[in-house]
Parts: C-alpha cells; sequence; structure tokens
C-alpha cells in the first residue's frame, strides 16, 4: 500500500501493520524523535487521512484530535501523515557507527566525564544526544556536552550506585575501549534562526545538553541574551561551574544561576526549586526559546511555568532524562 507524507509530498510503499516510526527511519525521512515509547511526545504528526491504530501509555498526555506518534501508531491503510514544518525536525538521520574512549575522568563525586573518537565523520545538532551500547551489552542514553564541530564527543555519565550498566563502566572504561554509538536523536536542539531570548533551565546531568547549546550559541556569533539556571539537590552534586564562569567572564550576553533544593542558599547559590527561580527572575517568555533538560519531574513544571509566562509551546523544547537503572 501506499503512504504520502505532506508537505513534501513524498510517496513509500508500505506492509500493512509497519510502524509508523520505522517506517519514516528506513526511508530517512526527516522526523524528530526521542524516547521511541509515548513517553517524550517528540515524534507527533497528524493523519490526514487513512487507517492508523494508535496506542499510548496510561500516563501519555493527551494528544490534539488527529495526532498520533509516529513510535507508537501502526499503518493499516493507505494513509496521508502529515508532518512537522522542515524547521522544526531533526537534519541529521540516525546511524550507527563505531566510536573509542579517548578518556573517562570524574567531574564530581558521582558524575564522570566521557569523551570518545569517533571512526567516521558524525554530524548532529547542540542539544541532541545518542545511544551508547557498552562493552558487555549494556544501552544507555547520553547527550552531547560540546560542539558539533569538535573532533571528540563528550558525555556526562552518572554513576547509579545500583545501577545495572553503570558502576561496571568505572572498571571497563580505558583509552581505546570500542563503544557503539547510535544516533543523533533528540528534537532540543539549538535553534539558530532564533532572534529573541534563551531560557536553558538544567537539573543534574540536564546541564550537558545545555553546555552543548550555550557553547555552540556563542561560538556561532549568537547575541541572544541567554539565561541558564543550573540546579542540583546538594553542592556535593554540582559540576562545571567553573567552564560557567568563564563563559559568564567571557560572553556578556550570557548569565548563569545555580539553584540548590535540598541544602540552604551559601555565596552565590540560590535554595528553591529551578521553576520557582526562573518565575522570580522573569515576569515573562513571550518571544523566548525555552530549553529545559533534567528530570522529568522538573522539566514538565518547567514547561507549564515556561506556557504560564507567555512562551508558546512550539518554542518550549524539553528533553526529560527517564530513569535508567
Amino acid at each position: 500500500m501506499q503512504v504520502d507524507f505532506m508537505p513534501s509530498r513524498r510517496q513509500v510503499a508500505v506492509t500493512p501493520g509497519s510502524n509508523l516510526l520505522d517506517v519514516l527511519r528506513e526511508h530517512q525521512i526527516p522526523i524528530s524523535y526521542s524516547c521511541m515509547a509515548g513517553r517524550c511526545q517528540t515524534c507527533r504528526c497528524r493523519v490526514i487521512s487513512g487507517d492508523v491504530a494508535h496506542t499510548l501509555p496510561d500516563d501519555a498526555p493527551e494528544l490534539e484530535t488527529g495526532e498520533v506518534l509516529a513510535c507508537c501508531a501502526t499503518l493499516l491503510s493507505p494513509s496521508v501523515i502529515e508532518l512537522p514544518p522542515a524547521d522544526e525536525v531533526v537534519v541529521h538521520p540516525a546511524r550507527t557507527l563505531k566510536t573509542t574512549v579517548v578518556s573517562f575522568t570524574p567531574l564530581c563525586h558521582d558524575v564522570w566525564r566521557l569523551r570518545l573518537k569517533p571512526a567516521k565523520p558524525f554530524s548532529w545538532s547542540a542539544g541532541q544526544f545518542v545511544r551508547l551500547t557498552f562493552p558487555g551489552g549494556g544501552q544507555r542514553s547520553y547527550s552531547m556536552a560540546g560542539c558539533p564541530q569538535d573532533d571528540e564527543l563528550e558525555f556526562h555519565i552518572r554513576i547509579v550506585a545500583d545501577g545495572r550498566v553503570t558502576p561496571g563502566l568505572l572498571e571497563t572504561l580505558e583509552p581505546g575501549t570500542a563503544i557503539k554509538l547510535n544516533g543523533p536523536l533528540g528534537a532540543s536542539w539549538l535553534r539558530q534562526k532564533h532572534e529573541g531570548p534563551i531560557l536553558c533551565v538544567a537539573g543534574g546531568t540536564g546541564l550537558a545538553p545545555q553546555l552543548s547549546i550555550i557553547r555552540s550559541a556563542l561560538a556561532a556569533g549568537m547575541r541572544n541574551p541567554i539565561h541558564l539556571y543550573y540546579g542540583s539537590r546538594w553542592a556535593a552534586e554540582l559540576y562545571g561551574v567553573e567552564m560557567l564562569d568563564e563563559l559568564a567572564q567571557t560572553y556578556g550576553n550570557f548569565r548563569y544561576q545555580v539553584v540548590l533544593s535540598q541544602e540552604s542558599s551559601t555565596s552565590g547559590v540560590r535554595s528553591g526549586r529551578l521553576p520557582a527561580a526562573v518565575v522570580q527572575d522573569l515576569s515573562t517568555l513571550v518571544g523566548w526559546k525555552v530549553y529545559p533538560a533534567g528530570p522529568p519531574a522538573m522539566v514538565e513544571a518547567m514547561t507549564l511555568q515556561a506556557k504560564a509566562l507567555g512562551a508558546r509551546a512550539e518554542d518550549i523544547h524539553a528533553d526529560a532524562f527517564y530513569y535508567q537503572p
């Protein structure tokens, strides 16, 4: 049967019962996607005509009439599917390639910096992430923390004490270790055509994609005011603050705030929740791009607050880090 994709008018032959996201990936039709399980809502598209079965997780947010998530949609008949406009989709088709470990060093007591060297050139956009397959077969998703033009890829990995994968990395990862990479993935990439202010909100290792976005924007000469709110529970969990200081001293359009949720404020650090700190400082987010990344509860709360302050839904590019034991 035939499926038509709009507005590109691309036509592909599809076997009935095929998953919509699988079809898009197979034919390299650009579509943003992330969790592939109906949670992140990244792969939204609209059914114009045709029979499309759609099964969502019980806790999934409600979609608008006609909308489906490509990862949860099954094509049952000839259909017409409307995809997001071209400026809202990832322009780097996901692929698999080999990388080798350059270094694996601590950033704080439970977060380590992993640097990888891709075997082949790898194109991605600031704010995206990849799926890594480690020795032994364990897989985890991590955001890049560097810039797309860098020769190496940088990741920030939290070591989960009772985790199934990350504790073993301390023993198995050494220079030269082979790691398989699949990506890039995610839709929370830097929109370089945006001329208004930018708000980045990072919880924990959500700092990684925000560093990528901020460093890339500044390196590209973007003059937008860039505000970062970086939060953790305790001061011992913070990392990267020296780098943020250097960026703030070098670039007049960048400023940041550190917020601790479980510890009284100290010099230069606020106490409380990240969304509350944003609301205290900013009276409106009309015309802003908003990039929240980190724990799902924080990302959801920040998304709601951003909308309440006037940010359009299409200007909020959220990246929730779902727990991976």
